[in-house]
Parts: structure tokens; sequence; C-alpha cells
């Protein structure tokens, strides 16, 4: 069974398989080739991207070679009688127009054929990007990860109320395509949220993923409830950078908007300070610490502040907290303004809410839960105002 396609450079196909013997493993193999009109040409890439589309089971692979052809093979579980693999094909190179041939092999226990009827998500939009210096955080093992592209997907709840014999919201089949240059691996993921950003990927709050990094091509599909979610697009190392395109398919209407960087708008420093043996005191609990590091803050005229924590190089889990005291003239830590709350080990650090603060000095005293961390760390001081002098107090 072959299909082929001119002039596009992505391309998404349908085929649908159906076992004879449903208790049986069964494997279909795929065959991508590029037809090849410039044999000089060394520098084209294909990829081949398969999932197995059904209730019962989710599964995805790909695979990116520099050869003329792609091969690869699903493997259908017994608990799959039937489905339909969607099939996702992409080309990088210089060619405006590029052909190619996809074929599909079974052995006589699974019959197959290419369906043309599954219909085309009514709703879909497309955003342009690019991962610079500032925005490529890399993956979730780096404290930067939070300021990757994130966006706001609100995903609508149909316009007709649900009848009495089918109770509840149908969910929505959504899918997120992720494209790069082919040098870069990229994820991109899904998230429970109030369409915020997302500091820290939680298990407990994914709702879907591309699975393990992938080079030039990342892709998830899942049905899900009308609601608000994060979408988060990542390449593995902060040094990866370039431009991408994120696409968004779905059977209900939904929105989609890029959620701004923490801090963004507000005027940033960026201290750098560390918890050595004698200031390495540890949390309230002890009575030392007003011992840790000090930072005063000078604020001129009234601002909005917010606050940052991390360290420099996390290395064991280590809990932190950042709080904002007002300045007192015989040195002692009264009643505090803002805290970063109870202390959290989150690799991202920890940050305080954003609060109105009007002229005069305050101070910020970061700290571990445990004494005896002697760490690196930095603050990342955001302010609506300039001329916010920040300085630690010896």
């Amino acid at each position: 069974m072959a299909c082929g396609n001119d002039g596009a450079k992505t391309n998404n196909v349908y085929l649908r398989f159906v076992k004879q013997n449903r208790d049986v493993e069964q494997e279909i193999w795929l065959l991508l080739t590029r037809h090849v009109t410039d044999s000089s040409r060394t520098s084209d890439f294909i990829s081949l991207k398969v999932e197995v589309e059904d209730e019962l089971r989710s599964a995805s692979h790909v695979v990116d070679q520099t050869m003329i052809a792609s091969k690869m093979r699903t493997k259908v579980f017994a608990s799959q009688p039937s489905g339909v693999l969607s099939i996702f094909t992409s080309y990088d190179g210089d060619a405006m127009e590029v052909g190619f041939t996809l074929n599909a092999y079974a052995n006589s226990e699974v019959d197959i054929s290419w369906d043309e009827t599954i219909p085309t998500p009514p709703f879909t939009k497309q955003i342009e990007g690019v991962l610079t210096s500032k925005n490529a955080g890399g993956n979730c093992t780096y404290p930067t990860f939070m300021l990757n592209p994130q966006y706001y997907l609100q995903i609508h709840p149909p316009r007709c109320p649900p009848s009495a014999s089918q109770p509840g919201l149908p969910k929505a089949n959504v899918a997120l395509t992720l494209q790069t240059s082919r040098d870069v691996p990229v994820n991109v993921s899904l998230a429970y949220s109030q369409g915020g950003r997302i500091d820290e990927l939680v298990e407990s709050e994914l709702m879907a993923s591309s699975g393990a990094y992938s080079y030039g091509l990342a892709r998830v599909r899942k049905e899900i409830p009308p609601g608000d979610y994060t979408a988060i697009l990542s390449a593995f190392e902060p040094h990866h950078m370039g431009s991408f395109s994120l696409k968004v398919d779905s059977s209900q209407p939904f929105d989609l908007l890029p959620i701004p960087q923490e801090g963004a708008g507000m005027y940033t420093k960026n201290i750098r300070g560390a918890w050595k043996s004698s200031t390495a005191v540890g949390g309230p609990s002890s009575d030392l610490y007003s011992k840790n590091p000090i930072f005063e803050i000078d604020v001129p005229s009234l601002t909005q502040l917010k606050i940052r924590l991390q360290l420099l190089r996390p290395f064991t889990p280590t809990s932190l907290n950042i709080t904002i005291f007002p300045a007192s003239s015989d040195g002692a830590l009264r009643r505090h303004i803002a805290t970063s709350g109870a202390y959290n080990d989150a690799i991202s650090g920890v940050v305080t809410p954003q609060i109105s603060l009007g002229p005069g000095k305050y101070w910020a005293v970061p700290s571990t839960y445990n004494p005896g961390v002697e760490a690196g760390f930095q603050l990342f001081v955001y302010t609506t105002v300039s001329g916010v002098r920040i300085s630690q107090r010896p």
C-alpha cells in the first residue's frame, strides 16, 4: 500500500487496522521513502511518527534519519483488536516540493487500509516563535525550565448543553505539534492550570506529554475535558535555540495565548550571594535566623515588588524560603511583609507574591530550612519603578 504527496513539508495520514486474532500481539511496519530528484543532495532529513489511536492505549515513536528512507515498526498489543494509526510525516530540507511514498506492511492476520474518512479537526491555530538565550530553559531538570515558552490553552465547552442520555461535557480531541530544526531535540507538554506560568512540572499536574525528546518534531494527541491548561515547549538543553512552530488542532473551540515571562514589564535586578559557614544558619526555628544573609532594598517611590530565590547550582534537594521584613533601627526582624511560604525544594526555587511597597527600606532574608547548607544563590528582584537600590548588609 502506498500514498504520496507533493509540495508539502508535513503530512498526516491514517491507517486503520483490524486483527483477526484478537489475543495475539502483532506488528505493523511502515516505510517512508523520499522521492529523489537530485542524488547530490545530502542534507535532506525525513521523519516519521506514529500514534496508536484508541481508548485503551496511546503510543508514539519517532525516527529521524539522514537517509532517503525512514522505517519503523509499530507493535499492536493484544488489548487492541482494532484501531487507527495516526502517521505524521515531516521533511526538513531546502526543496520547495517534496514527494514521498509511505508503505505499510502487516502479516495476513491483520487487515490494514488507508483511512480517508477521519475528519480534519475543525479548529486549528499555529504560532511561530523563537527559542533564544532569554527563553530557552532546557528540560525540567534545569532551574531555568520555567523560562521556556508557555501558552495558555483554554478549551471551550460545546455550545449545545449535555443531554439526559449523555450527561457531562464531552471531551475535546486535541493535538499539539511542535516543529523545530532537525538538530534540536524538543518536547511539548500540557499541564493542568488556571492559565498561569508553570514553574516546575509535577506529575500530578501533567495532562499529556510528547514523551522522550525527539529531534525536530514533538507531537502529542489526547482527549481532554474543557478547561484551562498550560502548554510548555522545551528543548533538551538551554543552549538549544532556534525558530519553532506550534500547531494546535482541536475538535472543539479553543483560545491559545502566550503567557508572559515572570516579571514581564518590570525592572529586573539579579543579585548573587552565598550561605557561608557563619551565615548558613537555617530557618526561623533556629535562634540564629537573623544571621542569614540580609539584603537591604531601598525603595524611592511606590512600587510593586516580587523576589525569586534560586540556588546557583542545584544539587541535593534543598528547601528554600525568601521573606521580606520592614527595616528596623535596632536590626530586629519583626513581623514580615511577604514570604514565599512554606520551605520548598523545587528546582526552580521559591518566589514571593507580588506586593505593593511604599518609599522606605526593607530587608529580604533568603534561608534554607536546614542549617549548615553552604551554597551560592541568586535573587531575581522585580520592581515597577527604577532606582530601587539593593545591597547586602554587613
